[in-house]
C-alpha cells in the first residue's frame, strides 16, 4: 500500500505545484493538500491543468495552522495512515501585529514555526508508518524556508518587547525553519530506537515570484507560468531525491550551508521553545515519548 503525502500552503503559488508533483511521481496513494478553504482548493485545482492529470489521487482538508486543535483533527481525518511525505509550506505575513485567537501567540509565530513542529509532531506516528513499511525508503519531511531568513532574537522570538516589523518577523521565521529542520533531525537520530524506519527532515529555498505572502512583504516580481513551477523544483527534489543530506538546507537542489542550523546552542533553544509551546496545548503524543 502506497503511503499518502500531506503539503501544507496547498493553494499557494507554490503548493499547488509541490502537490502536482508529488501526485504525478506515482509514489503516494495521495496527495492531501492542507488548506484553510476547500473552495478555495477546488477553484486552483479547476484553474490548473497540472493538478487534473492525476484524478482521484489529490484531495484537501481544511485546518488552521495557528490553532493545535484544527491539527489534531486534521490528523483525526488522516487516521492510521501511513504519510511518507510532509511538506510544511504554508506562511503568512501581516504587516501589524495580529494573536492567533486559538493561542494567543503573534500570528508569524504561530503559523510559520509552531505549525511546523505541531505538524511533524502530530503526524509523526504516521510517519513512522511509512518508513517501517518500506526500509529502502525513508520518510522524508520537507521545511520550506528561504535563503531571505535571519534576525531570530530566542529571547523574544513573538515580538512582545521590540517594535513590530512584518518583514522582519517574517525573516526571522524563515530563519527557524531552517533550524527546526536540523533539530528534528537531531531528536530523530537520538531517539533511533523508537523509529522502525528512517525519516528525514530538510529545510530548502523555493523560487522566487509573486505571492500572498510576497505582498504582504511589499514585494512583487514578474511572474511565469515557468517561474511558479520552477519554485517548487527544489521542495519536490528534497521530497523525492534518492539521497539527501537529513537536517540540511538546500538553497536549490545542491546541498548548501547554514550557519543558523550550525549553532547547536540555539536550535537546542528553540526546540525548546517549541515543545514548551505544546506543553500549553493536548496533542496525540508528548515530544520524547
Amino acid at each position: 500500500m502506497l503511503p499518502l503525502a500531506v503539503v501544507t500552503g496547498a493553494n499557494g503559488v507554490f503548493g499547488r505545484y509541490i502537490c502536482a508533483g508529488l501526485a504525478a511521481s506515482g509514489r503516494f496513494s495521495r496527495v492531501i493538500g492542507v488548506v484553510r478553504d476547500n473552495a478555495k482548493w477546488d477553484a486552483v485545482v479547476e484553474a490548473e491543468p497540472d493538478l487534473q492529470t492525476t484524478p482521484g489521487v489529490l484531495a484537501s482538508i481544511e485546518c488552521n495552522l495557528e490553532d493545535p486543535q484544527s491539527i489534531q483533527a486534521l490528523a483525526s481525518s488522516i487516521g492510521t495512515d501511513p504519510v511518507g511525505c510532509l511538506v510544511n509550506a504554508a506562511a503568512v505575513t501581516f504587516p501589524d501585529r495580529r494573536e492567533s485567537p486559538a493561542t494567543g501567540e503573534e500570528m508569524q509565530w504561530a503559523v510559520n514555526v509552531l505549525g511546523y513542529h505541531r505538524m511533524i509532531k502530530t503526524l509523526l506516528p504516521n510517519l513512522r508508518s511509512a518508513a517501517a513499511a518500506d526500509a529502502a525508503r525513508p520518510s522524508r519531511v520537507v521545511n520550506v524556508a528561504s535563503t531571505w531568513a535571519g534576525g531570530l532574537d530566542l529571547a523574544d522570538p513573538q515580538y512582545r518587547r521590540r517594535p513590530y516589523k512584518g518583514d522582519a518577523v517574517y525573516k526571522a521565521t524563515k530563519q527557524a525553519n531552517r533550524m527546526q529542520a536540523r533539530g528534528w533531525a537531531k531528536y530523530l537520530a537520538d531517539n533511533a530506537e523508537l523509529n522502525p524506519g528512517v525519516i528525514e527532515v530538510v529545510a530548502c529555498h523555493p523560487g522566487v515570484c509573486t505571492s500572498a505572502v510576497t505582498k504582504g512583504l511589499g514585494m512583487e516580481f514578474g511572474n511565469t507560468k515557468e517561474s511558479e513551477k520552477d519554485g517548487a523544483v527544489t521542495p519536490l527534489h528534497c521530497a523525492l531525491a534518492p539521497n539527501i543530506v537529513s537536517g540540511a538546507f538546500y538553497p536549490t537542489t545542491t546541498l548548501g550551508d547554514c550557519p543558523f542550523s550550525d549553532d547547536a546552542a540555539a536550535v537546542q533553544k528553540l526546540w525548546d521553545l517549541c515543545v514548551a509551546s505544546d506543553t500549553r496545548w493536548s496533542g496525540r503524543w508528548t515530544v520524547g515519548s
